[in-house]
């Protein structure tokens, strides 16, 4: 019997960004510590070559519901701004359960990406993942999750 899970059966990939060149844009509202037992939520932005004095902010916001009702940061969770300097790269934030406003019902969370400034493209991609320790094996990927390929040596 083995005690490793294949990394699809621990991890959630949540609603995303797609990549593309593109302006300001959120994430859709995810609930990952609710139903997915998760201990951790990562949200992956993935940045092209940007045009010249373009700049690209993230931050994550929390909700109590999947409508935005009473939306408002999440203390910490923002990347240093990428510029045309600091471009084609990836960021991450990483949260917690307790980031969140729980207490006061806070549970949802969202990616907002603020392109600004300068000229031309703003090429880049966010996605959502939530990694489920809690009760591991038994994860549901939301609808844009296609296909999981598990190779052994």
């Amino acid at each position: 019997m083995s005690f490793f899970n294949n990394f699809d059966s621990d991890v959630v990939i949540h609603q995303g960004i797609a990549p593309a060149t593109q302006g300001s844009l959120n994430t859709g509202w995810i609930a990952p510590f609710v139903n997915d037992g998760a201990n951790r939520a990562v949200f992956l932005l993935d940045v092209g070559t940007l045009g010249a004095g373009v700049t690209i902010d993230m931050k994550l916001e929390q909700a109590t519901d999947s409508s935005g009702t009473g939306a408002k940061d999440i203390t910490g969770a923002v990347i240093t701004q990428v510029t045309d300097t600091t471009d084609e790269r990836v960021r991450t934030i990483e949260i917690a359960p307790n980031a969140l406003d729980d207490i006061n019902g806070y549970t949802y969370v969202r990616a907002v990406v603020t392109v600004a400034g300068g000229t031309g493209t703003a090429p880049y991609g966010v996605l959502a993942l939530s990694r489920q320790l809690r009760e591991p094996g038994n994860t549901t990927s939301g609808s844009d999750w296609d296909e999981a390929v598990f190779v052994t040596g």
